[in-house]
């Protein structure tokens, strides 16, 4: 008994906000207000000490249930920590002439010529990236739509930043267990040729029902994306960091081809 006491004074010494205190009223004051209420009109009304008891341990009981069930409630109804994310890297690569197709009557019976697609890749061809965004796929786990806002965004890949825009965006959104990609301004990489690259992410996000986007969630780190010569992206990792990344002392031991 004296080591609950004791453990309730000490919380209630550390409660400094009011939402701590608050806090610690609902957690450790409230559910007992309706035993305490019937145990003290069973001793006004004379009542055997054992049905005191026995209403005493049922109220608590039931006070304890209700708030749990309250915060039960209270938490599938909130938006907080109900988003996923995921790092999406996306590349425009250049357009070089298809080889010709079919046996040697064929390639010289006069094809017309083609070019690769943006994203058509042919393993015998090495390419170029003309362009690369970064961004966040989000996943919604909660049963209601949620409203995501870009705040700002900090987004680099080999060596290469985008013009910043104008932030923050316009709300995004994302109905009960959907995703959606928020992605920001495209970065013109000049043509380098397609390899390993390195870059960083840092992305605030403002989040909530439609209209009260009360909630903060900030994913930042290092980016490593695997790619091929060709153009393949095998992998595109996020190693997480909860501070600003330096790029000069952060990145992995490989340098960026320019040509």
């Amino acid at each position: 008994m004296w080591g609950l006491l004791k453990g309730i004074y000490e919380r209630l010494e550390k409660a400094s906000s009011p939402k701590e205190i608050w806090d610690f009223f609902t957690e450790w004051i409230l559910p007992f207000v309706l035993p305490v209420a019937a145990a003290v009109a069973g001793y006004l009304q004379h009542e055997p000490v054992m049905w005191i008891i026995t209403a005493f341990s049922l109220c608590l009981m039931g006070a304890i249930v209700a708030y749990a069930a309250f915060l039960l409630l209270c938490e599938k109804s909130t938006p907080q920590n109900k988003l996923h994310f995921d790092v999406i890297y996306h590349q425009d690569l250049d357009r070089p002439q298809a080889p010709l197709s079919g046996n040697r009557q064929q390639r010289r019976s006069g094809q017309p010529a083609r070019l690769l697609g943006l994203q058509e890749l042919m393993p015998e061809i090495n390419r170029k990236i003309e362009r690369a965004q970064i961004g966040a796929e989000i996943t919604n786990n909660a049963a209601f739509p949620i409203s995501i806002i870009l705040e700002a965004a900090t987004t680099t890949i080999g060596g290469e930043m985008p013009p910043r825009s104008v932030f923050p965006r316009a709300p995004v959104i994302v109905e009960a267990w959907s995703k959606v990609r928020i992605l920001d301004d495209a970065i013109d990489m000049d043509g380098i040729p397609c390899q390993r690259l390195s870059g960083q992410l840092d992305m605030t996000f403002r989040y909530g029902k439609p209209g009260r986007e009360r909630f903060e969630q900030r994913p930042r780190g290092i980016i490593d994306v695997v790619m091929t010569e060709f153009g393949f992206v095998s992998q595109v990792a996020l190693n997480f960091t909860d501070k600003t990344v330096n790029l000069q002392t952060a990145l992995p031991p490989f340098q960026v081809r320019r040509s």
